[in-house]
């Protein structure tokens, strides 16, 4: 059997510090005991890797607000086959089955229906009349239009945080943006590990865009995460891309941090030309 991953879903807030599930993909999450005058909320936990069930755990917590989302058998679903899809785990040209996929993760084949028509919907995957569903490849329509909509939200995004963002917005953001870039480090030397680096890539875009507050950007923005991700998986096969994406992060962030806008927008597009390069859309 492979390693396992389990997912979390949960959001732990108070005043310093949000834990996310990306933060939390890639750990064995055990069950905690519970002790007397402590109080207790329930969370739910899946293992792709493992046969599907949906196991009722418990996580004791007494000083932070939690929200909890659970997470259905759809849900389940979903997440696996995204993430599959990323991975290239699941091949264009093949034809799948609703009840492969549930044979396979021992569910019904409901909630296999629900994740493929949500994931159609997004643009992965094609559904065949009576036969079964197929991966969407990544076009280079696709991936163009991707770049040219990453550079209207996210160039704005680096102008705002660099012009505009009150000072504790900044400050909060690049300690975000530090972070990421501290948890990539690892991955900088090697040429593997693309899955996980490809995970940090995206978060450090995301913060950017999240910073700005605005609910219409980040919308856009998460619509284009899987297909974004898929891309960048594949763009990191390219020899030494995670040390260079580094660098050019390390551009951007060094910038902002000097309220440098000009210099911000220059990495900025320096690393989206890079990245226009490895999709093979050189603009």
């Amino acid at each position: 059997m492979s390693s396992l991953y389990y997912i979390l879903w949960l959001m732990i807030f108070d005043t310093e510090h949000i834990v996310t599930e990306d933060e939390i993909l890639g750990k064995e999450i055990f069950l905690l005991l519970r002790r007397k005058k402590m109080r207790f909320i329930e969370f739910s936990y899946f293992c792709p890797d493992c046969i599907f069930s949906a196991q009722l755990v418990y996580y004791i917590h007494w000083r932070m607000q939690i929200v909890i989302k659970k997470v259905s058998y759809k849900e389940q679903v979903y997440q696996y086959l995204k993430t599959a899809l990323i991975k290239g785990e699941l091949q264009a040209g093949e034809i799948y089955s609703e009840q492969q996929v549930a044979d396979q993760l021992n569910v019904s084949r409901t909630p296999v229906r629900e994740a493929v028509m949500q994931l159609t919907h997004e643009g992965m995957l094609e559904v065949r009349a009576n036969r079964g569903w197929t991966v969407r490849p990544v076009s280079e329509d696709d991936l163009r239009e991707i770049v040219a909509a990453r550079i209207a939200i996210e160039g704005y995004s680096i102008r705002w945080l660099t012009k505009e963002a009150p000072e504790s917005v900044r400050q909060k953001t690049l300690a975000g943006l530090g972070v990421v870039q501290e948890k990539s480090r690892p991955y900088i030397a090697s040429d593997h590990m693309h899955y996980e680096f490809m995970k940090l890539d995206t978060q450090f875009h995301t913060l950017l865009v999240a910073a700005t507050g605005n609910s219409y950007l980040i919308r856009i923005h998460e619509q284009m995460r899987t297909k974004l991700e898929q891309a960048i998986f594949t763009s990191l096969h390219h020899r030494r891309r995670h040390a260079e994406a580094w660098e050019e992060h390390a551009a951007i962030l060094s910038a902002i941090g000097r309220r440098d806008e000009a210099d911000a927008m220059r990495a900025f597009m320096v690393h989206m030309q890079a990245t226009s390069r490895v999709f093979g859309v050189a603009q």
